[in-house]
Formats: structure tokens, C-alpha cells, sequence
């Protein structure tokens, strides 16, 4: 049979061959494919911190006010109480009546975390806010909340960030910062720590196992600081058994700076863990002359509950501005958090 003339141009006609992706073009198709890679795996190790700071919008929302003050930290508990949480919410609408919420920026390192974002209430005012976290027995809680703006006032609370500030029962300001809006927040998990600070002093790590915090020059506050050190026990080859060892040897560090330094011990302090472990803390006070200047040293010394380390805080301040100093560093101390 013969073939028609289409049969035949068909078997005549060579198979056109696939075209073949360039390489450039399945580079790209990879890196993207990382990229959103990535972009998943960080909301998800972030989205922990998220639903908490969701869940306590919602609760303050529908009014359960005491539920949404169980989802702060202890340390947050320790240093502001519910009234005084309920007065900062009441302060600011955008928390009761907040209509939705935009976090730009998420972040978790270890057993702390933080979200930065903006807030909107019902009435369309926009609020920047910054939540920072803390993780309690495998949960994560909220360590503080900065509402940076008080454009979401209330008109009683009308001004700066600082008037979110409320009188606390031993007299001294705090707001749902665990402090106040003027504090930064310093965390390190290789040290275990997590301390505020005034915003107007300046931080420096020293290296790798000390950080020293040191008042504004331009109040005359250069010379009070507050240096926190990491010391190792001897379980970790270091020379410290346990905290008289600490303070034994701190004081002869001081003797070395002043052979007539005056010491008064410091009545045991209990510090709780991250995780609820109570800490007993040992200290003393030390006036000494350094190069004719007249200074006090006061040091607290904390173990850090793992047989392995102890953190060593120096407080140093003229000796005519200690008691002018004391209270600021009573604030700062509160908001220290020992992570487990």
C-alpha cells in the first residue's frame, strides 16, 4: 500500500528536540527555593514568641486581663505588679482595643527572643511596639513591652513614652518594661544573662566573659558603673568552690587598690532562675581612696545554679553620689535574669 504524501512527511520530519533549561536559570530557581527555605524555617522558630504576643492581645482585647498578666515572666512579675500592669494597659488603648497588629521583625537566640512591630487600634492610631521574651520551663514568656510611641495613649497618658511609667509599691517607676520605655535591654546566652539598662549609658564587652555598663558623661555619671563578670568554678578548672571564695578574693582585690578599705557585708539576697531555681547571692560594700578619689564598691556575687560558673556584679560610684546612685542600680538589679 503506498504511503500518502502526509504519512510520508510525517516519518520524513525529525522530532524537534526538547529545549533544555539554561543553567543560569535553575541557579536562580535554587537560590530562591533557599531563600523561602529559610524565610520558613525562621517563622516557624519564631512563631513560638508570636502566638504569645498574639494570645495576650486577644485576652486584653475580651478583658481577661488576668490571664493576659500570667503570660509575663516571672522577673516581669517580680517587678511590676498586676495593678500596675493594668494601669499601663489602661493607658493605652491600642492594647484593649487593638484591631490588628504588624510584626516587621522577629528574632530568637537560645532561651530569649524578641518582635518589633506596630500596633493598631480600633480607631485607626498606629503604636510601635517591642516585645522581648524569656523561656520559663520550656514556654515562652513575655520579659517586656515597650509601647516606644505614645501616639496610643489614652488622654490621661498623653505625652512621651516615659509617662507610661507607674509608681510601684516600693516607690519607684515602672511600667511594662519591667522598668521603663528609657531602659535597653542587653541578652547573651553564651553568659546566661539578660539585664536593662538606662538608654543614656553605654554598654561594652570587655571580652568575652565581662560587660561593663558606665553612667552618661554629659550628667557627671562617667564614674558609676556596673561591671558583670563570669568566673569559673573549679568543677570547670577555675579556683572558686563556692561564693565565700568569690568574695574572699574580691576583697583582697580591693585591699590591693587600698590597704585601709572599709568592708561592710551585704545580708543575703535570693535571685530565682529562669526556670524558678532560687539562687542565694552573697555580697559586701567596700569605701576605698583610688588616686585621691574617694569611692564605694559594692559587690553581689550569684552562682549560676550549674556547679560551673558564678557572675560577679560590681557596682562603683563616688562615695558623695552612692546614695544618690543607689536606687538606679535597685532597678537595674531587678530586671537581671539568669537564664537556665
Amino acid at each position: 500500500m503506498e504511503k500518502t504524501n502526509s504519512e510520508a512527511s510525517a516519518e520524513s520530519s525529525p522530532e524537534k528536540p526538547k529545549k533544555k533549561m539554561r543553567l543560569w536559570k535553575k541557579i536562580l530557581i535554587g537560590i530562591g527555593a533557599f531563600i523561602l527555605l529559610i524565610i520558613i524555617l525562621a517563622f516557624a522558630a519564631t512563631s513560638g514568641i508570636t502566638s504569645v504576643a498574639e494570645k495576650q492581645l486577644n485576652l486584653l482585647s475580651s478583658g481577661n486581663t488576668k490571664a493576659a498578666y500570667e503570660l509575663t515572666s516571672q522577673e516581669f512579675q517580680r517587678t511590676v505588679s498586676y495593678d500596675d500592669f493594668m494601669n499601663y494597659v489602661n493607658r493605652y488603648a491600642v492594647l484593649k482595643n487593638n484591631k490588628s497588629h504588624n510584626f516587621t521583625s522577629r528574632e530568637t537566640n537560645g532561651d530569649t527572643g524578641k518582635i518589633t512591630g506596630t500596633l493598631e487600634a480600633k480607631d485607626g492610631t498606629v503604636t510601635p511596639v517591642t516585645y522581648q521574651f524569656i523561656k520559663e520551663n520550656k514556654d515562652w514568656k513575655i520579659l517586656s513591652l515597650d509601647l516606644s510611641s505614645a501616639a496610643g495613649a489614652t488622654e490621661s497618658g498623653k505625652g512621651t513614652a516615659d509617662s507610661a511609667t507607674t509608681p510601684n509599691s516600693s516607690g519607684t517607676n515602672s511600667s511594662a518594661t519591667a522598668t521603663d520605655a528609657g531602659m535597653n535591654t542587653f541578652s547573651d546566652a553564651a553568659l546566661g544573662y539578660s539585664i536593662q539598662y538606662p538608654k543614656d549609658w553605654t554598654m561594652e564587652k570587655k571580652d568575652s566573659v565581662t560587660v561593663l555598663f558606665r553612667g552618661p558623661a554629659e550628667k557627671n555619671m562617667s564614674d558609676v558603673t556596673l561591671d558583670i563578670q563570669n568566673l569559673t568554678s573549679s568543677n570547670r578548672g577555675g579556683k572558686y568552690t563556692d561564693n565565700n571564695d568569690v568574695v574572699k578574693d574580691l576583697k583582697n582585690q580591693v585591699k590591693g587598690m587600698d590597704k585601709n578599705a572599709v568592708f561592710n557585708d551585704i545580708t543575703d539576697i535570693t535571685f530565682k532562675r529562669s526556670d524558678g531555681l532560687e539562687l542565694t547571692a552573697k555580697g559586701f560594700a567596700a569605701k576605698v581612696t583610688v588616686q585621691g578619689k574617694k569611692l564605694v564598691f559594692m559587690y553581689i556575687v550569684v552562682p549560676h545554679g550549674d556547679s560551673l560558673t558564678f557572675h560577679s556584679l560590681e557596682f562603683m560610684s563616688p562615695t558623695d553620689t552612692f546614695d544618690k546612685y543607689s536606687d538606679l542600680l535597685k532597678s537595674i538589679l531587678n530586671t537581671w535574669t539568669i537564664n537556665k
